[in-house]
């Protein structure tokens, strides 16, 4: 089994840190262990702090979400090689929304699509999307799409495979940007801890048909706009627009930008 490609890279964000730990093919299979008992309900300055929030933003919902109770990284040269393995729990997305106000340490599941393919130019390119000024964080902002919380009802077992990784980025392709695209078998490249969106992002690449697809005009709300990024045009593109810290890691895991 080989070792990973590199350390994991840090990224200054808000006087916060994200981090990146690369996946390799050689690596072991990632496990995700998940407890099914049914979450903590929210103690009474939580569900004030919640109203409060939704009174706000009414787009707000309180769905079931994963959290991450533990995380062994990827394996890192000098290191034993143990399988990166999250051991999950479900919640309350009202307790993560609320995070910030109670500062407290939750760390939500998510998933985010790194699609990629091929322009007439024969230069890859990956979709992104801009951020609506609704959505809880990263409003006007963009990233690479789509993305989302785990969703507890695909998984009514204990482990969560990568099926299910790929039925879940399937979904919030279809949820986030209302297309139908024909997707090959995404796999994780890397395992991505934002603390800015109390998140630990698992990032899955899908390579698809080049040229690109052409991309819907009509979005659900969470995007304003969508768009194919290629990878001559990205370091400018970073300096002329708001990109969120997590896209411009992965952005320069993949040598797009410096």
């Amino acid at each position: 089994m080989a070792e990973p490609s590199s350390q994991p890279d840090t990224f200054l964000q808000s006087s916060k840190h994200t981090t990146l730990w690369p996946i390799t093919h050689d690596d072991p299979e990632l496990l995700i262990q998940l407890d099914n008992s049914p979450p903590q309900k929210l103690a009474a300055d939580e569900y004030q702090i919640w109203q409060k929030l939704k009174s706000l933003n009414p787009r707000l919902y309180n769905s079931p979400i994963i959290t991450i109770t533990s995380f062994t990284p990827p394996p890192q040269p000098t290191q034993p090689n143990p399988a990166p393995t999250l051991h999950c729990q479900l919640d309350h997305y009202a307790r993560l929304a609320i995070a910030d106000t109670l500062s407290s340490n939750i760390t939500v599941l998510s998933i985010t699509g790194l699609l990629v393919s091929t322009d007439i130019n024969s230069d890859p390119c990956i979709l992104l999307g801009k951020r609506s000024k609704q959505t809880r964080i990263y409003g006007d902002s963009w990233e690479l799409a789509p993305s989302g919380t785990l969703d507890p009802d695909l998984n009514p077992a204990h482990h969560i495979t990568n099926d299910l990784l790929n039925h879940q980025l399937s979904k919030e392709l279809s949820e986030e940007i209302s297309s139908d695209f024909a997707l090959k078998t995404a796999l994780p490249i890397a395992i991505m801890h934002d603390p800015v969106a109390h998140s630990l992002d698992i990032i899955m690449r899908a390579d698809l048909a080049s040229p690109p697809p052409p991309l819907p005009t009509d979005t659900n709300w969470e995007y304003q706009s969508l768009r194919w990024l290629s990878k001559h045009k990205a370091p400018d593109f970073i300096k002329q627009n708001l990109v969120i810290t997590p896209t411009l890691a992965v952005l320069k895991h993949l040598d797009w930008i410096t």
